[in-house]
């Protein structure tokens, strides 16, 4: 039997739109056994809307693209997805999906492809690296794609710095998100978005997570999709005030994430949960560190 766990994601983290995220310690497992025919999935905890057929499930399509692109035919498959990070809520989901089973799938083949080959097929299937990235890497990343693949640089963030989210009872497809984002932005929005970026990457390589969350401002993709989510300036608001570093959308919401540096995370959490409630929407916290191993076969 093979065994992975996968990190649930945060990605954008404020200005890095598409390009930014982080793993976090909340994990989905997938165990995989080899059968002589035929595909049986079964899902644990968090459950998909519907699964009509179990070859079309995420994972097993992962599977299916790694074995065609190592030319080789798989047996049978009996897949538990014991599955902890929620779908539709800005946790990287879908994300975790694709790195299980291209986990799963490399294992499966004796290991054959690299991290980096992981990378760019993760990415291509997703569409961005800034979910997969993290997920297979871990810590905090800043990935971009270019004419030779996915680059990607990984920055260690120590386990006293701490990330509330608030993931509220309702599910925003990440199609919807986009759907709100305008075809233009003006170009002082642009450069805002630029400093703040790089001022969030030089932060963290210096180790000053005051400035690292201070700089998580926005002005490209959460005022567009703050709307979507009822509460949300409330939440930052309280966030802050309990005292959080920032307070931000968790990749195309609707869960918020707040970050913590002075073990003030039982009160940011319960002031992000107020928030919500206020805006007549009921959600869970979790007080989490980042995840800086990323993906991995359990033994």
């Amino acid at each position: 039997m093979i065994k992975v766990q996968v990190p649930a994601t945060s990605a954008n983290m404020g200005p890095g739109f598409d390009t930014m995220g982080v793993a976090l310690s909340l994990y989905n497992t997938l165990s995989v056994v080899e059968t002589e025919k035929d595909v049986v999935v079964e899902i644990l905890g968090e459950k998909p809307q519907r699964l009509l057929n179990p070859k079309h499930h995420l994972i097993v399509e992962t599977i299916d693209k790694l074995f065609q692109l190592a030319g080789k035919e798989r047996n049978g498959l009996h897949l538990v997805c014991d599955n902890v990070v929620p779908f539709a809520r800005g946790l990287g989901s879908s994300s975790a999906a694709i790195v299980s089973g291209l986990f799963a799938g490399n294992a499966l083949l004796g290991n054959i492809f690299s991290e980096d080959d992981l990378i760019k097929i993760a990415t291509e299937i997703e569409g961005h690296p800034d979910n997969v990235v993290p997920a297979i890497c871990g810590g905090f990343t800043i990935a971009c794609l270019t004419a030779q693949g996915v680059r990607h640089v990984k920055c260690a963030i120590p386990e006293e710095i701490q990330a509330i989210v608030a993931i509220p009872d309702f599910k925003l497809s990440t199609a919807k998100a986009r759907a709100a984002l305008p075809e233009a932005v003006p170009m002082k929005d642009a450069v805002f978005n630029m400093s703040r970026t790089a001022m969030v990457v030089a932060a963290a390589l210096q180790g000053d997570f005051a400035l690292w969350g201070e700089m998580m401002e926005d002005k490209l993709h959460q005022p567009y999709r703050f709307p979507l989510i009822p509460g949300a300036d409330k939440v930052i608001a309280g966030a802050k005030d309990a005292g959080a570093i920032s307070c931000v959308l968790s990749g195309a919401g609707p869960t918020m994430i707040a970050w913590v540096d002075n073990g003030k995370s039982i009160a940011v959490s319960e002031a992000m949960k107020q928030g919500f409630t206020a805006a007549g929407i009921s959600c869970e916290t979790k007080i989490l560190t980042v995840d800086n191993q990323g993906a991995k076969i359990l033994p």
